[in-house]
């Protein structure tokens, strides 16, 4: 279907190209040309630039030069149309550049700066996941329970065994469990932690409250392990995970400082702590709360942002966390509006490899402008409709 749609496609090119079509192949060229269409010089190497993007997985090498031929006669017939001019194309254009020109900023300020060292998920790993704590939880259903077992234990020179033996002597006791218990088990209660790090090896915890349960935890043993050998794999993946996401909202920060010092940065602080979202008026709101060297911001920007933030309006908020949200809001702005200017201003799409995914794209859009305008339903015909 797609050599049919072309060979239709040309056939419309030919009758309205406003020249002849010239195409000379392998011959009357200099060495580093490869073909001439309409006067216009490609190169071995903008066919192999071409042809590694245009092609489809498990494509031959084309026998013959039709192929890129009949693409850049498109190409030349929609210049010559104008419809490069067209404010849809244009659009198009500037979409795909500001997208894929921020992703390579991101990969040349972020991403190739992050660096995950042994050292690095071994330290993270003894903060996170050691020491192992071997323990065996005692459970009881109430803390009077608990609290009577612990008297016992202690009584019997922490003889665990022993009072264990003879359980179902034990009021309220509900069951014993074995763990291998780390500090990451406890990320969301401090407290349990330090219970578990002030715990001596063979002695017993004071009861402590966990769900419905309290637990009298007995400790048997103390793992420190010495490398990063042992490290499981799927703890080795988490921790690189949470590593390359720490570093990377570090060089974002740093980053962004530097896009505030280049494009001069300057926050109306007064104006920005000052703000009640909820009761701003129309001149209020295009007072300007950021200046830079590309533009200034009005206040409109940040108050439509707080009124669709649920935290701005809890009932308590705190003067600190209401300013944090206020500032982490304005940075979030600012990384966005600035990112992307020094994206464009980098001009990646005249650095190879970008250079070329960036000229086929431009070629392909053109392309589609042209069946879009020119073409219409034709270009979309069917294969039975043809034969």
């Amino acid at each position: 279907m797609r050599i049919i749609k072309q060979i239709l496609l040309i056939y419309f090119v030919v009758i309205l190209m406003p020249s002849q079509v010239n195409a000379w192949f392998w011959g009357g060229l200099k060495k580093d040309q490869l073909v001439s269409v309409n006067d216009q010089i490609y190169t071995a190497d903008d066919f192999r630039n071409w042809w590694e993007i245009w092609k489809e997985e498990d494509t031959l090498f084309p026998e013959s030069m039709d192929e890129f031929v009949n693409w850049h006669l498109l190409v030349q017939e929609a210049k010559y149309m104008e419809l490069d001019l067209q404010p849809s194309y244009k659009q198009k254009l500037d979409v795909f550049l500001s997208a894929r020109t921020r992703s390579l900023l991101k990969m040349d300020e972020i991403d190739s700066k992050i660096d995950i060292s042994e050292e690095d998920i071994f330290e993270k790993y003894l903060q996170d996941y050691s020491p192992i704590w071997d323990t065996r939880l005692i459970y009881f259903i109430d803390e009077q329970s608990a609290q009577e077992a612990y008297r016992r234990i202690v009584a019997e020179d922490y003889d665990v065994d022993k009072i264990l033996k003879n359980h179902t002597e034990l009021t309220g006791f509900s069951g014993i469990d074995s763990k291998k218990l780390r500090p990451v088990s406890f990320a969301s209660n401090e407290q349990l932690l330090e219970i578990f790090k002030n715990l001596e090896k063979e002695k017993v915890s004071s009861p402590f409250a966990y769900g419905k349960f309290y637990i009298v935890a007995h400790l048997f043993e103390i793992i420190i392990e010495e490398d990063s050998s042992n490290i499981p794999p799927a703890v080795r993946k988490k921790i690189k995970k949470d590593l390359h996401k720490i570093k990377s909202t570090e060089l974002t920060r740093s980053f962004l400082e530097m896009l505030k010092t280049k494009y001069k940065v300057q926050l109306d602080d007064d104006l920005i702590l000052g703000l009640d979202p909820q009761n701003t008026t129309e001149t209020q709101m295009e007072k300007t709360f950021i200046k830079t060297t590309i533009g200034d911001f009005p206040l409109r920007i940040l108050v439509d942002d707080l009124k669709r933030n649920k935290d701005i309006n809890s009932p308590g908020l705190s003067p600190e966390k209401n300013k944090e949200i206020r500032y982490n809001m304005i940075n979030y702005i600012l990384f966005d509006v600035l990112s992307k200017r020094e994206s464009l201003d980098r001009h990646y799409e005249k650095v190879p490899p970008f250079k070329w995914q960036y000229e086929y794209y431009t070629q392909h859009r053109l392309i589609k402008e042209f069946e879009a305008n020119i073409l219409g339903d034709l270009a979309i015909v069917s294969a039975d409709e043809i034969i």
